[in-house]
């Protein structure tokens, strides 16, 4: 995939990874009660019931490395689509090869498709926004992914230092 084309395919992400942190992932219907959670509230809800561990891990798996991912490779391939190499090149190839080991959306979906529904059975369940933009999310980065690094180091290498 071309530069061009992994650009388009990140700026989509930040836009779908966005829209997903700040929008509803599901809102539970129990007895005539609504609630709605995101993201957010959801690793809040787990660190107050005691499962500090699993909220962190939840907002570094969904959160925090999808956003590095992101973010490193806006930041290398922006330059390189105006033709030039950003500086720390080198560094940010590496901690983007990294973060993207980490970078976990699909488990979290997957984790949050089962508990909805399991919880199906209790409280009429409406996906919400949040849900659908974390499976965009997770296609545009697994399609920047499948791109791979080897484009971008090799596109780099033809520019000047």
């Amino acid at each position: 995939l071309a530069i061009d084309g992994q650009l388009a395919l990140t700026s989509a992400a930040l836009v779908v990874f966005v829209l997903g942190n700040v929008s509803d992932i599901v809102t539970l219907d129990l007895r005539g009660v609504h609630t709605q959670v995101t993201l957010w509230e959801s690793i809040w809800f787990t660190w107050l019931s005691g499962q500090e561990v699993v909220a962190l891990l939840a907002g570094a798996t969904a959160f925090a490395f999808p956003r590095a991912v992101i973010l490193l490779r806006l930041y290398v391939l922006t330059p390189l689509a105006a033709g030039r190499r950003v500086r720390g090149f080198v560094p940010a190839m590496r901690a983007l090869r990294w973060v993207t080991r980490w970078s976990m959306v699909e488990v979290f979906l997957f984790g949050t498709l089962v508990a909805i529904v399991k919880i199906a059975g209790l409280a009429s369940v409406i996906p919400g926004v949040g849900i659908f933009s974390f499976v965009v999310l997770t296609l545009l980065l697994a399609a920047n992914q499948a791109a791979g690094l080897h484009g971008i180091w090799q596109h780099a290498s033809k520019l000047p230092a």
